[in-house]
Formats: C-alpha cells, structure tokens, sequence
C-alpha cells in the first residue's frame, strides 16, 4: 500500500493511495475534455458504501445535474438508503426490467430546462448523459442492462477493466462510459471499506485485515449477523470471507453506519 501524510489538523492523517497513471489520464481527460459536453452524470456509487463511494471531490462535477444510482441493491441496507437518500435510485443492473421505467423519469425529470434550452437555440440533438463513478462499480454492466442493442461496454470483477472514454448510441440519449476515476488519495478507513466492496484492488491490502475490520465492524452494527459471520471467519481463509460478504451472503449491509 502506499502511504501519503497530510497536514490538514494537529495530528498527521496517514491517506492511502492507488492512483495509477490510466486514471489519472481519465480524470483528466473527463475534466478538460468530455464534462462539458454532458448534459447529465449518472454517478454510480456502490449501495453497501453510499457515502465513503461517492467521488469526494463534488466540485469536480461543476454546475452537472446529477443523477445517483445505487448499485448491489439486493445486497445493500435498503433501510438505511432509503432513510438517507432521496431522489436517487437503488438498482439491481443484472434486473433492468426493475428500474429502467424509474431511470427514465429521473432523466426525463431532469432534462427537461436542458431540451428547452437546445430547442430554444434551434437544435436538435438526443440527451448526453456520462455514467461515472468510481472502478469496478459496475458502470458498463449497468450501461449494457440499460441498452436495448448495440455497441457493449467491456465488463470485469476487478477495478481497471474500463480504461478509456467510450461513446455508446442509444435509442434516446447518447452516453459516455468512462474509466473509474479515484482521488489522489482518500483515509484509510474509507479505502477499507472500498477494498471490502472491490472497488480497490484487494491485491493492495492485508486481507486478514479487512477480514477482522469486517468482524468488528458487524459486532457493533449487525449484532444479528455477527455470530454466523463469526462462525464462517473461522472455518474460512479470508480471502473466502471477503469474498462470502462480496456475494452478499453475509445479508443486506451497509459499511458507512
């Protein structure tokens, strides 16, 4: 893992950090080149981490409608986004029929000023929306649940699949699948909660670790589910726990309680 200080208080804040160079280069060339194209983000952020998944950096989206969608519905606390959450969207992508209606009143909703405005210029033109968030969120498994047909996007299980902007026609808006961008850095008990949700590679981490930062953090929150999770920690590797809690065996969870 890599370590950065920062000296934003009176005690250093030890950050991790996994920026490599094609996400850089994404959040570059979505910032100068791509955004402001967009009519609309559809930022997709991981249900289990609804707050610690969200790219921190709001100001990076500038003046964008914005438009978030919750993935892992079937394995996140519904209680707790709901509770929490509003105008947004919680999504099962493999279950578009779900959905797809929901999705297409939040778009509809929402490009409403922008429609009177290109018609008030005299052009004619489908929607830009850009499906954003951070890797291995699920974005192009979500776009091509979205499409009826056509061009599909490249999908995986590992953060970093994506790796470059592309442009996918739909029947009624057009949309940008980008890479999974990331900050710098961000706290380390946010990127646990990442790496426990694969949206940091695992590969980077001490899974015993993430394992007991799992236990702990179930005796004190899921008080119901802690015991089993117990009982499986200890007849499994915790490469096979993690993963157990991943498939959502584990129940409906959210890491930001």
């Amino acid at each position: 893992m890599t370590e950065t200080q920062t000296d934003n208080s009176a005690d250093k804040v030890k950050k991790f950090s996994w920026y490599p160079g094609h996400i850089k280069l994404a959040e570059q060339e979505l910032k100068n080149k791509w955004l402001n194209l967009l009519d609309i983000v559809i930022e997709l952020i991981d249900g289990r981490v609804p707050i610690s998944g969200q790219y921190p950096n709001r100001e990076f989206w500038g003046n964008k409608k914005i438009i978030q969608v919750f993935t892992h519905s079937d394995i996140a606390d519904k209680d707790f986004l709901k509770k929490h959450f509003v105008n947004t969207l919680s999504i099962n992508a493999h279950k578009p029929h779900e959905w797809k209606a929901k999705l297409s009143n939040l778009i509809k909703d929402n490009s409403l000023e922008i429609k009177e405005k290109l018609q008030n210029q005299g052009r004619r033109r489908k929607i830009r929306l850009g499906v954003c968030g951070l890797p291995n969120v699920g974005k192009s498994t979500f776009l091509n649940s979205l499409l009826k047909s056509g061009k599909k996007a490249q999908t995986g299980n590992q953060p970093g699949i994506t790796r470059r902007m592309q442009w996918v026609e739909g029947a009624d808006f057009d949309l940008l699948d980008s890479p999974g961008i990331m900050p710098l850095s961000v706290e380390f008990e946010i990127a646990y909660k990442l790496a426990l949700c694969n949206l940091l590679p695992q590969k980077l981490f001490d899974l015993e670790l993430l394992k007991d930062k799992l236990l702990i953090f179930l005796a004190t929150n899921y008080p119901d589910i802690h015991p089993k999770a117990y009982d499986l920690s200890l007849r499994m590797k915790a490469e096979s726990f993690v993963k157990y809690f991943q498939d959502g065996k584990l129940g409906c969870i959210c890491l930001d309680l």
